[in-house]
């Protein structure tokens, strides 16, 4: 048990260092969309508060 424990251990942060060099480049994409969606849910909110005016 003991010897196939570290080669879990090992290949463990080898899978989380791999994604972790690719995610810089990644989140890119995903942040614009959060934007955008965070600028058409405040311009939701002032069509409400309009209306409601």
């Amino acid at each position: 048990m003991p010897a196939s424990r570290p080669p879990r251990a090992t290949s463990r942060p080898v899978t989380f260092v791999r994604p972790v060099r690719c995610h810089p480049a990644g989140p890119i994409g995903p942040r614009q969309r959060d934007v955008d969606t965070v600028r058409q849910v405040l311009n939701a909110k002032e069509l409400l508060t309009t209306a409601e005016r």
